[in-house]
């Protein structure tokens, strides 16, 4: 069995046109080319599924009433906030497509101006992926 690798981001670097030219959001917060990392992953798919959605797996608990006996009716959240055993099952439920992926991406090199004043260690951004596999 072969495994495929799908190319899904790439930043930063001391090459980097952008980072040569000292570009950065927010502005002036580029103190030079530098690194950037991608850390931390998180499948927001289990927090923001639906109920009632079809692009949902089915499963035998469907339609029966809530924690505190309320009727739960098409386009609820499907889990509670702060569950987090039911966002995990609710990730199974979403198929791969499907999903939304956040990454972290940490840059380096953003670390002048406006981040400098507020006494942040780094810049960065969060990235939101769908796969199409």
């Amino acid at each position: 069995y072969d495994i495929n690798y799908h190319f899904m981001a790439m930043s930063g670097g001391q090459y980097n046109t952008r980072m040569a030219a000292g570009v950065g959001i927010p502005a002036t917060s580029s103190g030079g080319g530098g690194s950037h990392e991608f850390s931390g992953v998180i499948d927001l798919s289990g927090m923001l599924a639906k109920k009632g959605s079809k692009k949902l797996r089915k499963t035998k608990k469907a339609g029966k009433k809530g924690k505190k006996g309320k009727k739960e009716k098409e386009g609820d959240f499907l889990i509670n906030a702060h569950d987090g055993e039911a966002r995990r099952m609710a990730e199974h439920l979403v198929p791969i497509n499907d999903k939304l992926i956040a990454l972290g991406l940490q840059s380096h090199n953003l670390n002048s101006g406006v981040v400098s004043a507020f006494k942040a260690d780094r810049g960065g951004q969060v990235l939101v992926y769908q796969p199409d596999i």
